[in-house]
């Protein structure tokens, strides 16, 4: 049943060169569109394809996109085409995966520094780690500002070792450090520090990379133009060094979260690169 559903929905992509395209590869492939190209349509039908023909268990798919609507809504398109309950396939959010499939399971293995029990913080918990951090750093209480400037840092200056780490305004970085550390004083970690360690796992250890690609020999990303140069970083590494096949969906010409660090201009070097 589920062959035949995909099979159809696939018949409707056969007459645009691109989206067929994108159904037929084999290989590493980067689904580049504006809206209302059908980017969504064309990648659902291609893991439904990859479901019916490609992959067997234990192995499965990720398909990772940015926020729980667009979990839900790429849920729905799955279910049309037989394959949303499928235990073959994980939907998952960018953080999610990170928790799930890095963070908890090879966190500690691999030696990192982590809350236990690992307790991801809420929103009014981040905020006062915030607001103390900048106090003991600066003094004082942070301007309404500061907050998007101090997320944007910490998502695009990932390498603390780094010359840009080091010639930026202290001022701005003593905040960072001094908030990772109060996090981890009260037992929490936040939602970008768990894509920060999910970078660190991965870009530092091989071991990481081959259990990633024996248990998901084909990562999926969805929105792609949206989520970060962590998320970037590691699937070129995943994609580079182990060869998982990464399909990424994205528009280059847009991103709605450019303040957070998201740059459109990544989706290319996936084809580049």
């Amino acid at each position: 049943m589920t062959i035949t559903l995909y099979a159809k929905a696939a018949e409707e992509l056969r007459g645009n060169e691109d989206q067929w395209r994108a159904y037929e590869s084999a290989g590493n492939c980067a689904v580049l569109a504006g809206p209302g190209a059908g980017k969504t349509k064309t990648i659902t039908v291609k893991i439904a394809k990859l479901l019916g023909e490609d992959v067997r268990r234990p192995r499965r798919v990720a398909c990772i996109t940015y926020s729980n609507a667009c979990v839900g809504e790429l849920l729905t398109r799955f279910r049309k085409l037989g394959v949303g309950e499928d235990d073959r396939l994980l939907l998952s959010t960018v953080h999610s995966f990170c928790l799930t499939e890095l963070v908890l399971p090879y966190g500690r293995m691999a030696g990192v520094d982590l809350p236990d029990p690992l307790v991801v913080a809420s929103t009014a918990q981040s905020r006062d780690a915030f607001q103390e951090a900048y106090k003991r750093a600066l003094g004082g209480q942070p301007p309404k500002w500061y907050r998007t400037e101090f997320d944007k840092l910490r998502r695009t200056i990932v390498d603390r070792d780094s010359t840009e780490w080091k010639t930026w305004p202290t001022r701005e970085t003593e905040v960072v450090t001094a908030y990772d550390a109060l996090l981890l004083e009260r037992g929490f970690i936040d939602f970008d520090g768990l894509v920060l360690t999910g970078l660190r796992l991965v870009e530092n250890h091989e071991w990481i990379r081959r259990a990633i690609r024996a248990k998901y020999p084909i990562i999926v990303i969805d929105e792609y133009q949206d989520l970060g140069l962590p998320l970037h970083r590691m699937v070129l590494s995943l994609m580079k060094k182990v060869g998982v096949r990464i399909i990424a969906v994205g528009d280059p010409d847009q991103s709605i979260y450019g303040f957070t660090g998201a740059k459109p201009e990544r989706v290319p070097e996936l084809v580049e690169g």
